[in-house]
């Protein structure tokens, strides 16, 4: 009898302990898994602001690359804008030279129909007889351009590295100077308005002693 009494009691102290060491696990689990809830917040919201600060970096990436296209845009339009009035300024007078030109040819187309049957006056036959000049020589000038820009088109441009080397860079320079102020074609210009100014001279001149009319101007016009 107390041989199994003795057994019962060491049953119970087993159990005794082994519940003691279940309920200290289980305090244990439950405080780490509070810690876990505790600090859980915490992570969340460093989560938070750290997706938060990354797109914080990447809108201002975005916008400061945004600002930069602009100002480049902006820089570009500044620049453009000289260039692009010079182009409009040579594409209005080049206009403006072709339906002056038409015009011209146009009054002289009438004024020869008009007049084709009746004698002209000294007056008229001058007048008639400058803007014929005034015609061809605009037209021989038209020509002249487009034939010089046809040829710059076709030179033959050495490159850098053997034209610094073998040829003097003075013997290659081009003429680039503006046709009003020189340059193949300006010089041509000039030697056509003196030709035409000295030939239109000598005929004003032989029409004044001829007539006795007094000096006629360079220009006449109507009136």
């Amino acid at each position: 009898m107390k041989c199994l009494t003795g057994v019962i009691q060491v049953s119970l102290s087993k159990k005794k302990r082994r519940k003691r060491k279940s309920g200290k696990r289980k305090r244990g689990s439950d405080s780490r898994t509070s810690k876990r809830e505790m600090h859980l917040p915490s992570v969340r919201q460093k989560d938070k602001d750290k997706t938060r600060n990354i797109a914080e970096r990447t809108d201002k990436k975005a916008y400061e690359e945004a600002q930069k296209r602009l100002k480049m845009a902006e820089d570009d339009q500044k620049n453009m804008l000289p260039e692009l009035r010079k182009r409009s300024r040579w594409e209005y007078l080049k206009k403006r030279e072709a339906e002056k030109l038409e015009d011209l040819e146009a009054e002289i187309r009438d004024e020869e129909y008009l007049f084709s049957k009746e004698e002209l006056t000294e007056r008229e036959e001058k007048e008639l007889a400058y803007k014929r000049t005034l015609r061809d020589l605009a037209s021989e000038y038209k020509s002249a351009g487009a034939k010089e820009q046809e040829e710059r088109k076709n030179r033959y441009y050495m490159p850098e590295e053997k034209r610094s080397k073998d040829v003097p860079q003075k013997d290659l320079e081009l003429e680039e100077t503006p046709m009003e102020l020189g340059g193949e074609q300006g010089r041509w210009e000039e030697e056509r308005l003196k030709t035409a100014s000295l030939s239109f001279g000598a005929k004003k001149e032989r029409a004044k002693n001829e007539a006795g009319a007094g000096e006629v101007p360079a220009d006449p016009g109507r009136g």
